[in-house]
C-alpha cells in the first residue's frame, strides 16, 4: 500500500484473505518500468533515490528497498505492472526469496488501464509452521482493526485517493471491510469527519469541538468527538499527514488524562461529578456505584511544518526540539481553550440541572493496605471526634487507659478533646506513611462498638488501637462471598448463567464493534451473555441480546443502552488484555478475578452493599467478634466493595 501510494494511484484495491495469511494490492499508479521489474524484490533495490545525497530529501513512504524482498521471503509472490507509455504487462514471481520468474509479458490477467501495479502473496509464512499457525490463531477482529488504521492513515494523507478494502473467505466469498472515496480538503474538521466515517463507521454528525493554533514554524490543528468511546484506540497525531508514534503523541495522551470529559446533550462536559456516591435506596433492581464502562475521547491532532525531518529508525515525520516545543505548546493551548469552555458549560449545566453521578469503577488489586491517604484522614478525624490525640506513651501497655475505658462505656462519641484533659501540643500524629499491618485482624481482641457504628479493636502485637467501620467490614465480606459464588458457577461447565430475556436487546453497531463480540463470543457466553449479529451494509449491522445472568436482567428496563455499552467495555476489555480470557478452575477464585466483566463485579459490589449492616445498628460484643474474624479470612480485609477503608490505624495509647 505505501508502494500504490508513492506511484502516484488515485485508485488501489485490496483483498485480504485472513484463514489462508493471502493477500491482492492493486493500484492505477505509475507502474515499474520493464527495466527494473526482473529485479523487484532485490533487498535494497529501490527507484526512489537516485543518489545519497537525496536520502535526506526523499518524501516517499519507502526507499530502502527491503519491503517487497521481506514479503518473498515467506510466501509466494507475484507482481504485474504495466508502465506508461508501455503496451503490455509485465510479470516476475518470487518462492521464498528466490526468483522463479524473472520477467515475462503476460496477456492473462494484464493489468487494465493506462498503468498500473498487482501485487499478490499466497502461502505466507508457509516455510515457518510454528509462526504460521500462530497468526493463524490470532483474533481476528484485532487483525481488521489493524487494517482500518492502516488504511485511515493513508486516506487521511491522501484525499484524492480512492480505497477499496474486500475480505475473501475461505469459500471465496468476498465481503467489505472498508472503502474510502475522495474527499475535499478544503474544510480539514469535514474532511477527518468524513474519513473516519468511510473507514471505522463512526457518524460524528457534527458531535465534536475543532479548533487551530498558528505560530511561527508550525500550526496545529486538534479535532476532539463528544462521541464517547470505550477504547484508547481512536486517539491519533499525525506530522505532515503522516501518523507518529513519538514523543508528540505521548503527550498528546497526556492532555487527554489530564482533564476527564463527560458527553452530554452532544457536547464535552468537564467532569464535576463526587468521586463517593452511595447506592440509591429504595429503587427497584440495583443501582451502581462505579462506572462499567470507559469513556475516552475520540481525538486528532495534525501538526504541519516545514521543519519536520525524517526519523530514519522508524520512517516517520519527526520536530526537532525547538519545533517540538512549540507544536507542543500550541496543542497545550487548544486543549486548555477546550478544558475551560467545557468546565463552563459544566457549571451552567449544574445551576439548570442535576446530573447523575458517578465513580470511577473499583480497580481489583492484590493491596494489603487501601488508599494511605484517605486511612490517615479518616483515622485523624475520628480521633479528633473520639476525643483523644493519636499517639501517647504509657508505663503499662497491657490495659487500657481508665478514662478510655469511661468513654467506651458512654457508648457515645465525645466530640470536645477537652473532655478528657489532653494536652494536645504534646501529642504525636500518626504518620501519613503509616500501613496497618496485613496480620492484624489475626492478632486483635475487640473491646466494644462504638456509637453504633464503629468496632473498636486492639492490637495484641503493639499498643495500638484500630477503628473498624461496621458497614464497610461486612460489605467487604458479602462481596467475596458473592465474587466466589459467581467464579465457581462460571467455572462449571455443567451449569450455565445464561438466563433467556423477556424481551430482547437490540442495538445497531459498526462492523469494528460486530466483530470484536464475535470474536469474544465464547468468553461472553462463558459469562451467560448470549447475542446474535445481522450486517445491514457495508458500515453497520446489528446486534440482539438474547440471553444475560440473572444478575443484569434488573437493569435492561431500566437502561439498555448502559447494558450494550457495558458488554462491549467487556469485549475491549478482552482485547487490550485487561481481562483475563479464561477461567482457571483449578486455582484460587481470587485469581479468576480479572476475568470477571466489569459490569458483574460492580453490581455485585452493589448488591453486598445494600445488604450490609449499616450504621445504626447495635451489634453485641460476641457480633463484633465475628465480623472481624470473617473479615480476618478476606483476600482484601482492608477496604470495602467500593475501595473505602475499613481498618483505620487510631492511635498510639502508650501514655494515656
Amino acid at each position: 500500500m505505501a508502494n500504490s501510494v508513492d506511484s502516484g494511484a488515485t485508485e488501489m484495491m485490496v483483498v485480504v484473505n485472513i484463514g489462508r495469511l493471502g493477500l491482492v494490492v492493486r493500484d492505477n499508479g505509475c507502474g515499474i518500468h520493464p527495466d527494473d521489474v526482473g529485479r523487484v524484490g532485490e533487498r535494497h533495490m529501490t527507484t526512489k533515490v537516485q543518489s545519497v545525497d537525496c536520502v535526506s530529501k526523499v518524501a516517499s513512504r519507502g526507499f530502502r528497498g527491503e519491503g517487497l524482498c521481506s514479503i518473498g521471503s515467506i510466501s509466494v509472490m507475484t507482481i504485474k505492472t504495466r508502465s506508461c507509455g508501455f503496451n503490455g504487462s509485465y510479470m516476475t514471481r518470487i518462492h521464498n526469496g528466490e526468483r522463479v520468474i524473472k520477467c515475462v509479458k503476460v496477456d492473462e490477467g494484464r493489468i487494465e488501464g493506462e498503468s498500473g501495479t498487482e501485487v499478490r502473496v499466497e502461502q505466507m509464512f508457509h516455510n515457518t509452521p510454528v509462526r504460521f499457525k500462530h497468526l493463524q490463531q490470532l483474533q481476528e477482529s484485532k487483525t481488521l482493526q489493524k487494517i482500518r488504521d492502516l488504511v485511515f492513515e493513508y486516506a487521511m494523507g491522501n484525499p484524492k485517493l480512492a480505497i477499496t478494502v474486500a475480505r475473501e473467505s475461505e469459500s471465496g466469498q468476498m465481503s467489505s471491510i472498508c472503502q474510502v472515496t475522495p474527499r475535499c480538503r478544503s474544510d480539514l474538521a469535514k474532511y477527518w469527519c468524513d474519513t473516519l466515517n468511510q473507514v471505522y463507521g463512526m457518524e460524528l454528525a457534527g458531535r465534536f469541538e475543532y479548533a487551530t493554533h498558528t505560530s511561527t514554524s508550525s500550526k496545529e490543528s486538534v479535532l476532539i468527538s463528544t462521541l464517547p468511546l470505550q477504547t484508547k484506540s481512536f486517539q491519533f497525531v499525525f506530522i505532515n499527514g503522516r501518523r507518529v508514534t513519538s514523543q508528540l503523541s505521548e503527550q498528546v495522551r497526556k492532555e487527554l488524562s489530564c482533564g476527564k470529559f463527560e458527553y452530554t446533550e452532544g457536547h464535552i462536559e468537564h467532569a464535576l461529578t463526587t468521586n463517593n456516591v452511595s447506592p440509591r435506596k429504595g429503587k427497584k433492581g440495583a443501582s451502581i456505584v462505579g462506572s462499567t464502562y470507559s469513556k475516552h475521547p475520540l481525538s486528532i491532532v495534525d501538526v504541519w511544518s516545514d521543519n519536520a525531518i525524517r526519523n530514519f529508525e522508524n520512517g516517520q515525520p519527526m520536530l526537532l526540539d525547538e519545533e517540538l516545543k512549540c507544536a507542543i505548546s500550541g496543542i497545550h493551548k487548544i486543549f486548555c481553550d477546550f478544558r475551560d469552555m467545557t468546565l463552563h458549560r459544566g457549571q451552567m449545566n449544574e445551576d439548570h440541572t442535576t446530573h447523575r453521578s458517578e465513580i470511577e469503577s473499583t480497580v481489583i488489586e492484590d493491596a494489603t493496605v487501601s488508599n494511605r491517604k484517605a486511612q490517615s484522614s479518616k483515622g485523624k478525624e475520628l480521633a479528633s471526634t473520639v476525643g483523644y490525640a493519636s499517639s501517647y506513651d504509657c508505663h503499662d501497655s497491657n490495659e487500657l487507659p481508665q478514662r478510655l475505658e469511661d468513654m467506651i462505656k458512654r457508648r457515645k462519641l465525645i466530640t470536645h478533646n477537652d473532655d478528657l484533659d489532653i494536652n494536645t501540643d504534646d501529642a504525636v500524629t500518626i504518620k501519613q506513611e503509616e500501613q496497618t499491618p496485613r496480620d492484624l485482624l489475626t492478632n486483635c481482641s475487640v473491646i466494644a462498638q462504638v456509637d453504633d457504628k464503629f468496632i473498636l479493636i486492639k492490637s495484641k502485637v503493639e499498643p495500638k488501637l484500630y477503628i473498624v467501620d461496621q458497614h464497610a467490614c461486612d460489605e467487604r465480606i458479602r462481596v467475596e462471598e458473592l465474587y466466589k459464588q459467581l467464579i465457581e458457577m462460571a467455572s462449571q461447565s455443567t451449569q450455565s448463567l445464561a438466563v433467556p430475556l423477556k424481551t430482547n436487546v437490540s442495538a445497531d453497531a459498526p462492523l469494528g464493534a460486530l466483530e470484536l463480540l464475535n470474536t469474544y463470543s465464547k468468553e461472553l457466553e462463558n459469562w451467560g451473555i448470549k447475542f446474535t449479529t445481522a450486517r445491514s451494509n457495508n458500515e453497520s449491522g446489528n446486534v440482539t441480546f438474547t440471553h444475560l445472568p440473572e444478575l443484569m436482567h434488573c437493569k435492561v428496563d431500566d437502561d439498555n443502552s448502559f447494558v450494550v455499552r457495558s458488554i462491549m467495555q467487556y469485549a475491549h476489555d478482552l482485547q487490550d488484555k485487561v481481562k483475563l480470557t479464561s477461567l482457571n478452575r483449578h486455582q484460587d477464585w481470587f485469581l479468576n478475578m480479572q476475568a470477571m466483566p466489569t459490569i458483574l463485579t460492580l453490581l455485585l459490589n452493589s448488591k453486598a452493599c445494600r445488604s450490609a449492616i449499616m450504621f445504626g445498628q447495635t451489634l453485641s460484643k460476641f457480633e463484633c467478634q465475628l465480623l472481624v474474624q470473617k473479615l480476618a479470612q478476606c483476600k482484601q480485609p482492608f477496604q470495602c466493595a467500593h475501595g473505602r477503608p475499613s481498618v483505620i490505624p487510631l492511635c498510639n495509647y502508650t501514655n494515656l
